[in-house]
């Protein structure tokens, strides 16, 4: 795996290759940046607009997350699958209020839903860092 990329500058004369470093931190503040502006601008515009997406977060999830960006797990770093055809392949977000927004697949951290078919149901759902570290499970 490269952990850099080739910037290449051309002025119309010559042209010039700068190597720029992968930076970790800076890329999950983007991509935390940009799942921020995605739940708060973008989905409730699909939610205003589409009576049928309403019903059914995971789709208004997987519509988001298909245009924007992929989601690696928490525990395991691999993606999440956005296709998913059965349970096992399945993801969850933490949605407690620090931010944390961290998706994690089913099996990585034994989630089951209590309700197949009925996500609108589903109660928020928190990792285990936010109930630790922010007591999120107790301030739902």
């Amino acid at each position: 795996m490269r952990n850099h990329t080739d910037l290449v500058i051309w002025d119309g004369k010559k042209i010039v290759t700068v190597t720029v470093e992968f930076d970790k931190t800076f890329w999950e503040s983007l991509v935390r940046d940009m799942c921020f502006f995605f739940e708060k601008i973008v989905m409730p515009y699909f939610t205003k607009s589409n009576a049928d997406v309403i019903s059914d977060r995971n789709k208004i999830r997987n519509k988001v997350s298909a245009l924007t960006c992929k989601y690696q797990c928490g525990k395991c770093s691999k993606l999440c699958k956005e296709d998913v055809t059965c349970d096992s392949e399945s993801s969850i977000n933490c949605e407690c209020k620090c931010g944390c927004s961290k998706w994690f697949n089913w099996v990585c951290v034994g989630y089951k839903p209590s309700k197949v078919g009925h996500d609108a149901d589903e109660p928020a759902w928190f990792c285990q860092d936010c109930c630790q570290l922010c007591g999120a499970a107790a301030n739902k």
